[in-house]
């Protein structure tokens, strides 16, 4: 991390998939894939924004999540309007995560300086 607290872009995965089911195979998802679970076992956080976390989407999050439940911070900062929601129904199945949500668009959260509860 910077001194500015923010993560250089290098740090980052972010990785469009058209149509999850066929693009979880693609070299290209597997490979960022492998890339944001190393860093989620480095860092011990996963910021999600704006996503729901569809129990029918879960081969998709699940991988992350094990990751996460496998380090010794297992913090999740859901960031959306519907983060609470979210943050409940995801405690049920991943108790172990400590779930932070931030009840937010993007832009209101940037407005607050990205604090998280």
């Amino acid at each position: 991390m910077s001194r500015t607290g923010r993560v250089s872009i290098e740090e980052r995965v972010i990785a469009p998939v058209p149509d999850k089911s066929e693009g979880l195979a693609e070299p290209f998802i597997r490979h960022s894939y492998a890339s944001a679970v190393e860093l989620i076992r480095q860092t011990g956080t996963l910021t999600a924004i704006g996503y729901s976390f569809n129990p029918y989407d879960r081969g998709s999050y699940a991988p992350l999540l094990d990751a996460l439940k496998q380090t010794s911070n297992r913090k999740l900062v859901i960031v959306s309007p519907q983060a609470e929601e979210v943050g409940k129904r995801l405690s049920t199945e991943y108790p172990e995560l400590r779930i932070h949500p931030v009840e937010k668009t993007f832009g209101g959260w940037e407005a607050d300086s990205f604090q998280v509860p």
